[in-house]
């Protein structure tokens, strides 16, 4: 994976995709840029899941993330992990939170993605 002059088939780059744009993976980043303190949740159960979710992730740095998301897709790609998505409602509404603020900041910058990626 480290080696950017490998070629993927498409079915691998697919499987990446699959990997990287988990609700686990978005809510996660998600939680530690703190965006969870922005958002009204009207649901009491939806907001004390989002709360233990938030204090389980801030022990988990950026670097061990990434680095176990890198592991993640080797595995997946080598078919010794299969993808599979959560269906949790609180993983699937930060990810989908992060997503929305994504794509909005994108066309904002009027599809400039070096800023998007700041």
């Amino acid at each position: 994976m480290t080696n950017t002059s490998e070629k993927y088939q498409p079915k691998d780059l697919h499987i990446i995709k699959t990997c990287v744009l988990q609700n686990s993976n978005l809510a996660r980043i998600c939680l530690n840029k703190g965006i969870q303190e922005y958002i009204l949740i009207t649901n009491p159960q939806l907001h004390t899941e989002i709360e233990i979710l938030s204090i389980s992730t801030k022990s988990i740095n950026e670097y061990d993330f990434f680095q176990e998301q890198l592991s993640l897709v080797s595995q997946c790609i080598s078919g010794k992990n299969k993808v599979e998505d959560s269906v949790n409602d609180s993983l699937k509404v930060l990810a989908d939170i992060y997503k929305s603020m994504i794509g909005c900041i994108y066309i904002i910058t009027e599809y400039n993605l070096v800023q998007v990626w700041d």
